[in-house]
């Protein structure tokens, strides 16, 4: 077997697998999805396969992450959602150079988020979500120069929002929702040129809303509902150009003042808890009539 390239045992009832699976020189795709693989039933000799690009070992019942899969230097895609994976991320994993879509949502995954894989140069897509990861947002992620999609939500999260995360140039979809954020907004989001999906509702954020973020020309839904924000709603947004018919900005249960500016109607769809400003032809006819 050692030209043997691809193997698919997907979908089967396996829970052993052979120590020589791991001396598969040439190996480049293994899917192990849909198995009743533990995590005791994986040969070490899986982190040598030095040619493997793509793994799937989701939907087994894993519960470890092997560090040494660090060395595997070719892996492009690693599929681990729905498993029971307890225990840390491993820095080690940070290596992994050729890594673009990393999937480990819906999982038992606890620790802190890695500085180290803020060197994964490669990476793309990323999915944490359904985990009961803690502490805070590494602003070494910020170095992620290729990421366009990362979904961290429904975990227990804490500390502010990185404004290193402004530098994600390729960035298009950030999922940050029930988590326990705080802290303001940073105004170096503005700078997401290609961010369209922002999704930050039920945290504890706090501050105003930073008329910076009215540059995200790309931007087609925010949801910032559900956390302790204040002040007015920046005049700034009104160059925010969201399709009104399915794009929206979703403020609810915030704690800010004042009104919508007519400015931005019809152009906006806002959900939010303010009344509409009075026409500014109104004011002007009123202003007129007391002098």
């Amino acid at each position: 077997l050692a030209t043997l390239e691809f193997l698919d045992l997907h979908s089967n009832r396996l829970t052993a697998l052979p120590l020589e699976l791991g001396r598969l020189p040439s190996l480049r795709r293994l899917d192990l999805s849909n198995n009743q693989l533990t995590s005791d039933a994986l040969p070490p000799e899986i982190g040598d396969l030095a040619t493997l690009e793509y793994l799937d070992l989701r939907s087994n019942r894993l519960t470890a992450l092997p560090p040494v899969w660090g060395q595997l230097t070719s892996l492009a895609t690693l599929y681990l959602e729905d498993n029971r994976l307890t225990g840390s991320l491993p820095p080690e994993w940070g290596q992994l150079a050729s890594l673009r879509t990393l999937y480990l949502e819906d999982n038992r995954l606890t620790g802190s988020l890695p500085p180290e894989w803020g060197q994964l140069a490669s990476l793309v897509t990323l999915f944490l979500y359904d985990n009961q990861l803690t502490g805070p947002l590494p602003p070494e992620w910020g170095q992620l120069a290729h990421l366009g999609s990362l979904s961290l939500s429904n975990n227990q999260l804490t500390g502010s929002l990185p404004p290193e995360w402004g530098q994600l140039a390729r960035l298009e979809a950030l999922y940050l929702r029930d988590n326990q954020l705080t802290g303001p907004l940073p105004p170096e989001w503005g700078q997401l040129a290609g961010l369209r999906y922002l999704y930050l509702a039920h945290n504890q954020l706090t501050g105003s809303l930073p008329p910076a973020w009215g540059q995200l020309a790309n931007l087609e839904d925010l949801s910032l509902a559900d956390n302790q924000l204040t002040g007015p709603l920046p005049l700034a947004w009104s160059r925010l150009t969201m399709d009104p018919e399915w794009g929206s900005i979703r403020l609810a249960d915030n704690q800010l003042t004042g009104c919508i500016p007519w400015i931005y109607f019809p152009r906006l769809n806002l959900y939010t808890d303010l009344p509409a400003c009075p026409p500014i032809d109104y004011i002007y006819r009123d202003t007129r009539g007391r002098g």
